[in-house]
């Protein structure tokens, strides 16, 4: 245990002072999340009420560890002083946030839920819910984070008034009239409407982008300008005109472009002169890629400088090739301009002006298509929020409110916001000033700015620390150093690495940050290391390894890295982790480490539409829907469900190529089949033929699982993770048919975007991207497969780029035109760049996990004819060469294994299928009664789940506000709002008054029940509670009730008991229905503060309660 304070104590101490703001910039491992906790800790005792604190984070796991570790440091206040110098801080914090807690009566301990720290995306659907009318969306529908097919829907939409629209006439006419593209085209744009749409949609908007890139032209020559050294101007001038006539008179072109280059004339900073500026590239640089400054001896006759020429100006020009080489601080800014375009021409200013009238005219298809569909995509909650904000000089009533409700705002990793989040958090802090003691907390680290991707914009941040001002709101920018996570060997070689790694200059524009070293708290210790696996192969050599064999070698290495890492820290939660970029890089690796035996946890890797379970059940529902479905039909019978052979197939259907396969097991002749064969086939007929499965009676989702039990499927796939993998997606056939009319083609989108679910060992290896291994760490780390090229980035239909509110716009390309237009090429170099950028800080979040060990572990190729390692441009090792090379220099290719025996043919594998059908169990057919349908709880299908949802929202209201302001008058009353409500849930108009009905008769007999009344009146409750396990499930309770020593949860149900079924009947079935959710829930409550918690679900058209 360490009693020393670390060494930025005093930038720590500053920091939790709650009456200043501050923008802090917190490396991997410097213990953000312990800071930010205690600046709210030191909050709690200044404010009047918790909740004029808001701290705003991410990720839902994010918030919930933030308000976790905040409880977790009250609770801790309540014992003795700690020993640790580093933890004393915090336990005065504490202690002084407790006193005034009970000074002001809070009882923060009993009611945490006070504590206000949310997401981004919860506070704007916050904002949108306060004010509805002013939003413009009149309420929060339904957020959807997989937008595209509304974004689909509202293209086509589009193309389709092409008729009566002449501008969208002309954009399909300008893209050759390839509709594929032109929906590509509209789709992608609405995808990132926020960053074209306020821009676009001003009057004026062309003049606005005329006016953007003039203003990038000469910010792009001025800094090319500043990069030159003093007098080049003078230095180049004679030499580029002499040199210009001289490959004239060769009859080459020569350089045009600096022609007219005199003293009197020089280049200048300004749009007019840029292709002057351009023709310094050909006259400076190599003429073959990469263009690097011309060496000396490349100053001859070839660039216009022939040896029998001007012997002054000669030398003069070998002199400037000899100072500057590829390192030329002015070789960057000088290739940046090689696209640049001084302003749009006549042609391209209508065919932008055709194009923004297109783009506007989807936007408001798209928003018909939220509308209809009760969605939106978080894009449009976010500027809706800004509009239900209004604007600093004409403020909304709710702005106004908030201005007089928040003192003090904090935001967690502020590295990853984007603009509009910016203009969000500005409008909410504006006219804050120092002296009327509101604050602002930013804490992020630009170095770990990884999400580009979903539009977080690193430069913002860079902006913010470099200008020490949000909007209104003036900051302190500081840095954390130390590192609490990872030993001194550890950091000295991460510093090591990031000084090299890491720009030197910071470039807000582009996302350049420049590397803020840290300093090791912890000692070195004997365990810790960072070691280089390097194997390496050669092609078409005998008797060394080839590609594939040195991937499995190292397969195998990770798989001896992983064992000694289990063995060496048993005692850890977090062993060791296996990290790579993409989630294509894992399948092999992770089956490897299955067959050896080794618990891994794959998240988010393996994709369940890989798995034979779920295939198989997708074969299954694909046959159910249609019988005429031949290759789903024959996917089944070879299944191991049924597991004909290939000659029994045949001969069902191989001389009948267009009868359905239902028809042709009905047709077939026992008397030509083998008894075994015969018997697998009637299993399948007996299950799939049963006329009472096609009655429509059952859902559909019931009806397939129930098939599925029926068919054998829990039997052969009886693993714990294969009956999880089915759960998942019998769960996903639930949510998007509970009634039967599925879409096949969604269905089979969202199965391919399903993962398989992690193995729930307590010390398991676990294998994921980078991306998701931000915020943790391990042990043990081993990054793999580092010599893997990146995917290429598709080129987009247009050139966009939003950067500090300034937009810039390329052309669309034309169909017949060779190449893109210049703009558009400047934006995708400037696109690259940041991408390189990013690439940089993925690196450096990945070696920042690490604990104790960082692994290294990459195949390469030795090219034997020159004798040289081929490290691949885009791929993670090219970034660690300087640390790594003279390990894999030192490497030698790996000596081939002895392969064994092949014979000619190709391995013979196995039908797969169950051995004998006695073997499975019996599963009664389900009755399927006649007339009406009772099947009412399956899951809580749509209808059933709507209503629920609408119910508990008022019930949650009434407690709420107080059983004694809502008599049966005003619930008559208020049927219309849930008639509204159930509506935009996707109720149909014939079904909605008996679906307002049920929830009337729930809220009535909730009020006349004296249980009911109990649950409504109880003080210390929880209502509509939002908790998240260690596995990142979100659980939303209706109803927890903190006792003496315990919890009691509470589960509000709308069903009630269908004509015939007794009580206790009923509650068997509930009760078996609900306990594990209820279970869950109770561990999760249990975890959030010690007290054990006790489960009942409570029926109140029924008046029923059933403990669990």
């Amino acid at each position: 245990m360490s009693l020393t304070k670390p060494s930025d104590y005093l930038i720590r101490e500053a920091a939790v002072n709650p009456t200043r703001s501050f923008l802090v910039q917190a490396p991997a491992g410097s213990g953000k999340t312990e800071l930010l906790t205690d600046r709210i800790l030191a909050l709690l005792a200044l404010v009047q009420k918790p909740e004029e604190i808001v701290a705003i984070t991410f990720t839902r796991a994010a918030a919930a560890e933030m308000h976790a570790r905040v409880i977790e440091k009250l609770q801790a206040a309540q014992q003795p002083e700690p020993e640790e110098a580093y933890k004393k801080q915090s336990w005065h914090l504490a202690r002084a946030a407790l006193a005034h807690d009970t000074q002001q009566g809070w009882n923060l301990l009993e009611h945490p839920a006070r504590l206000s720290i949310r997401t981004i995306d919860s506070l704007c659907a916050h904002l949108v819910r306060a004010m509805p009318v002013l939003s413009g969306l009149g309420g929060v529908p339904e957020v959807s984070d997989q937008a595209d097919a509304l974004y689909l829907q509202a293209a086509r939409h589009t193309i389709a008034r092409a008729d009566q629209e002449p501008d969208v006439a002309q954009v399909i006419k300008h893209l050759g009239v390839n509709l594929v593209d032109v929906e590509a085209l509209l789709v992608n744009m609405l995808a990132i409407r926020d960053q074209w749409l306020p821009t676009l949609s001003r009057a004026g908007s062309i003049e606005q982008l005329q006016t953007y890139l003039e203003d990038l032209v000469v910010e792009q020559l001025e800094r090319l300008e500043d990069a030159l050294p003093l007098g080049w101007q003078d230095e180049l001038r004679d030499c580029a005109v002499y040199a210009h006539h001289n490959l004239l008179a060769e009859g080459k072109k020569g350089y045009p472009a600096l022609a007219d280059w005199t003293a009197a004339d020089p280049l200048l900073p300004i749009p007019e002169h840029v292709t002057r500026w351009q023709g310094l590239i050909d006259f400076l640089l190599t003429s073959t890629p990469p263009r690097v400054p011309r060496k000396p001896r490349g100053i001859s006759k070839t660039c216009g400088f022939p040896a029998g020429g001007n012997a002054n100006l000669n030398q003069r020009m070998k002199d400037w090739a000899a100072t500057y080489d590829d390192t030329a601080p002015w070789l960057e800014p000088l290739l940046a301009i090689q696209h640049l375009q001084a302003d749009y021409s006549t042609a391209q200013t209508q065919l932008l002006e055709q194009l923004t009238r297109t783009l506007l005219l989807a936007v408001a298809e798209l928003r018909l298509a939220f509308i209809e569909s009760g969605q939106v995509d978080f894009i449009e909650i976010a500027q809706r929020a800004l509009d239900a904000l209004g604007y600093e000089q004409q403020p909304s009533e709710l702005l106004l409110r908030l201005d007089r409700s928040i003192s003090h705002l904090l935001v967690d990793e502020f590295q990853d916001t984007s603009l509009n989040q910016i203009r969000l958090l500005e409008r909410l802090t504006s006219g804050w000033t120092a002296e009327d003691g509101r604050t602002v907390f930013l804490v992020g680290d630009p170095m770990q700015s990884i999400y580009r991707f979903r539009k977080a914009e690193v430069g913002l941040f860079l902006q913010v620390q470099r200008e020490q001002r949000l909007g209104d709101v003036e900051l302190r920018a500081v840095a954390l150093t130390n590192n609490f996570r990872s030993a001194a060997n550890l950091v000295h070689w991460v510093n090591e690495l990031g000084a090299h790694l890491f720009p030197l200059q910071p470039d807000s524009e582009l996302g350049a940050v420049t590397y803020n070293p840290s300093e090791a708290f912890h000692e070195e210790k004997e365990q810790s290391i960072v070691q280089v696996h390097p194997f390496i192969y050669q092609r078409h050599q005998e008797g060394v390894m080839n590609a594939e064999q040195a991937r499995e070698a190292a397969q195998q290495r990770v798989i001896t890295l992983c064992q000694a890492a289990l063995a060496q820290f048993k005692d850890s939660a977090k062993p060791v982790a296996v990290l790579v970029r993409a989630r294509t890089h894992l399948g092999p690796l992770i089956q490897a480490l299955q067959q050896a035996g080794i618990p891994t946890k794959a998240v988010d890797i393996d994709s369940l539409h890989s798995r034979p379970v779920v295939q198989d059940i997708v074969q299954l529902v694909r046959a159910l829907k249609h019988p005429g479905d031949r290759l789903a039909w024959l996917s089944l019978l070879r299944a191991p469900l049924c597991g004909l052979r290939l000659t029994s197939l045949h001969r069902l259907c191989g001389h009948h190529r267009t009868a359905t396969i239902p028809h042709l097991i009905e047709e077939a002749d026992p008397q030509q089949w083998e008894a075994d064969e015969w018997e697998r086939l009637q299993h399948v007929a007996n299950v799939l033929l049963d006329r009472s499965q096609q009655s429509g009676a059952l859902p559909f989702a019931a009806c397939v699982e129930h098939c599925w039990l029926r068919l054998g499927g829990e039997q052969i796939y009886g693993s714990p993770n294969e009956k999880a993998d089915a759960e998942n997606v019998f769960r996903l056939l639930e949510q998007l048919a509970p009634y039967g009319d599925l879409d096949l083609d969604v269905f089979e989108e969202k199965i391919q975007r399903l993962f398989a679910v992690a193995q729930n060992a307590t010390q398991a290896v676990e294998v994921m991207t980078i991306h998701k291994s931000k915020g943790l760490e391990f042990e043990s780390v081993i990054l793999y497969d580092l010599n893997r090229d990146a995917a290429r980035d598709k080129e987009p239909l247009l050139g966009i780029e939003q950067s500090h509110g300034r937009l810039y716009v390329g052309m669309v390309k034309a169909s017949d035109a060779p190449q893109r237009d210049p703009l558009s090429l400047f934006i995708a170099d400037r696109e690259k760049k940041r991408a390189e950028f990013e690439m940089q800080r993925l690196l450096y979040v990945a070696v920042t996990r690490a604990r104790h060990q960082l692994h290294l572990v990459g195949v390469v190729e030795q090219n034997v004819v020159k004798e040289e390692l081929v490290v691949r441009s885009r791929s993670l090792l090219h970034l660690l060469w300087p640390q790594v090379e003279a390990a894999f220099n030192a490497a030698t290719p790996e000596i081939a294994p002895v392969a064994a025996h092949r014979c000619g043919t190709a391995p013979h594998h196995q039908l797969v299928r169950v051995q004998q059908l006695t073997e499975l169990p019996y599963v009664r057919p389900r009755h399927v009664p006649s007339g009406s349908n009772h099947w009412q709880w399956n899951e809580e299908p749509f209808k059933e789940a709507a209503i629920g949802t609408v119910a508990h929202a008022w019930l949650e209201r009434i407690g709420r506000e107080g059983r004694a302001a809502w008599g049966s008058d005003r619930i008559e009353a208020s049927t219309g709002v849930m008639r509204r409500q159930l509506l935009r849930a996707g109720f149909a108009l014939n079904e909605v008054d008996e679906a307002v009905a049920v929830i009337r008769d729930t809220l009535l007999r909730t009020l006349s029940s004296t249980k009911g009344q109990w649950l409504l009146d109880v003080a210390k409750a929880y209502r509509e509670w939002t908790l998240l396990d260690a596995e990142g499930r979100v659980s939303i309770i209706d109803l927890a009730i903190s006792q003496e020593d315990q919890w009691l949860i509470v589960d509000f149900k709308t069903g009630q008991p269908h004509p015939g079924q007794s009580d206790a009947d009923f509650l068997t079935v509930m009760k078996e229905r609900y306990a594990a959710q209820l279970r869950r829930y109770c561990d999760q409550v249990t975890a959030f503060d010690g007290r054990q918690a006790q489960a009942a679900l409570y029926f109140p058209r029924a008046d029923l309660w059933c403990e669990i």
